[in-house]
């Protein structure tokens, strides 16, 4: 891991996310990659505190966004269909 991320990657932050992963080189490489330019102690603090995998916070903030866009949708469609009664 330390030839693959140099600086700022230290081999203490890298063990970190590796034990974090249960010693699984990929998805302790794909967490990293994720993680872009940060400093690495963002990423060790966060896996620390048991926060949200980067994927997992963007998967949840698009259902949010989703879920709110399709609400008013909803409650249209309901409000046309009113009164019309069963065919």
């Amino acid at each position: 891991l330390q030839s693959m991320f140099g600086e700022p990657w230290t081999r203490q932050t890298l063990d970190a996310v590796l034990r974090h992963e249960k010693g699984h080189m990929e998805n302790t490489c794909d967490l990293i990659l994720q993680h872009g330019d940060q400093d690495p102690q963002v990423l060790v603090d966060r896996l620390k505190a048991g926060g949200p995998e980067p994927q997992v916070a963007m998967d949840e903030e698009l259902a949010r966004q989703l879920a709110a866009q399709q609400q008013p949708a909803t409650r249209t469609a309901a409000a046309t269909k009113k009164g019309r009664g069963t065919p």
